[in-house]
């Protein structure tokens, strides 16, 4: 018995060892691809909807969640928060869904196997280890429910369906009558105020330059047509930057193939008009590009509403645009037919008045097809000191 017991022992020993040498020297698998082996993925799986399944246990359902109010606000939520990675009905997935690991189920998948109190409780708290962020901190639950709501009611849609579900959501939330894009302890504020006093370095804050019009669109997966470079210029208050959108050679475009309405129906020519219109001081022209109700990240810092924007960073990003200029380093273009995603990346160089920047900035636009016409909904900036 002692010897069975000192062989167990040495065995556990062993394999104490073996793990730490496995996960010390390198060895560990982390990589997306290739996939896991089956069984690796089984128990994976089997421990995450088992958990779900104990955390959602006591969640009480909304009477109302079938309302119309809540699944028209979930439509319009769904659009800004979920639709990149949880494919809609009659669209393609997008390249980034095509290389996760594990790979988001499409929309109409999300509640095939799943109770509307386990759905909760995945958009509130989020999947660790996955792609799929926890909304909790930045969402109110009443939005969480409505989100809830529509992909209840989405199990059967059609892509006409969906496409008309989300155009009347549009319409009914764009101007933010029922929807507020800040949410929790800070809603409606910035998160992270910022002052008129600029960080010189100008770390915080970046400005895309414009590229030309893309070539030709040819479908999902095919690349832009590569734009010439040009001057790139920011402002430094504490916001994210904004990269330059142009990139010879590396821009990406995901397209579903919708016909021009007007000189301005591609993503990225609007891309490089706010860019410009900035840059020149134009602010009508800024208020033609930005939605009303445009929500603008930077930096931990949140600016709700065209008239917000207006009033604080604006000016400053006008001005210190001027400082600097830009090499594209990359675009992406991902078109879902009402909406799209221009994600842009570039480096800021200034040496104006013996203050050098130099820093890789991004920018992620999400524009609305509103009428004959994008107009930008969201704005992300961000930037860190290039290496």
């Amino acid at each position: 018995m002692k010897n069975f017991i000192y062989g167990m022992a040495g065995s556990a020993l062993i394999g104490v060892i073996l793990a730490f040498a496995i996960v010390m020297g390198g060895w560990f698998p982390v990589a997306a691809f290739p996939p896991e082996p089956p069984l690796v993925a089984n128990l994976i799986h089997t421990a995450y909807e088992k958990a779900v399944t104990r955390a959602s246990r006591n969640i009480a359902v909304p009477a109302d969640l079938a309302s119309t109010e809540r699944i028209q606000r979930g439509a319009y939520n769904f659009q800004g928060m979920c639709a990149g990675c949880h494919t809609p009905p009659g669209q393609d997935p997008s390249v980034q869904v095509q290389g996760m690991n594990p790979r988001p189920p499409d929309m109409q998948e999300l509640l095939a196997q799943r109770n509307p109190a386990e759905a909760f409780w995945v958009i509130k708290n989020g999947v660790r280890m996955t792609a799929m962020p926890a909304f909790g901190p930045s969402h109110e639950d009443d939005e969480l429910w409505a989100l809830t709501a529509f992909l209840q009611a989405s199990k059967t849609m059609s892509s006409a369906e969906y496409d008309a579900a989300s155009r009347e959501a549009r319409v009914k939330y764009k101007k933010g009558d029922g929807h507020a894009h800040s949410h929790g302890p800070s809603a409606g504020t910035q998160q992270n105020p910022m002052n008129d006093d600029h960080d010189e370095s100008g770390a915080e804050h970046a400005h895309p330059g414009p590229s030309s019009e893309p070539a030709k669109t040819q479908g999902h997966h095919d690349a832009e047509a590569s734009p010439p470079k040009s001057g790139h210029a920011d402002t430094p208050h504490e916001h994210g930057s904004h990269p330059h959108p142009e990139s010879p050679d590396t821009d990406q475009h995901t397209s579903h193939e919708h016909p021009a309405s007007d000189a301005r129906a591609s993503p990225s020519k609007i891309a490089d008009e706010l860019f410009t219109a900035l840059r020149a001081g134009d602010e009508k022209t800024v208020r033609q590009l930005l939605d009303p109700a445009v929500l603008i990240f930077e930096s931990g810092g949140a600016e709700a509403g065209l008239e917000d924007y207006a009033a604080h960073h604006m000016p400053h990003d006008m001005t210190f645009l001027a400082t600097l200029n830009s090499e594209p380093v990359s675009r992406q273009v991902f078109d879902y037919g009402d909406h799209a995603i221009v994600a842009s990346r570039s480096r800021l160089r200034s040496d104006s008045q013996g203050k050098r920047v130099n820093l890789l900035s991004t920018e992620t636009l999400l524009l609305e097809r509103q009428d004959t016409q994008w107009r930008v909904a969201h704005v992300h900036w961000s930037s860190g000191a290039a290496q």
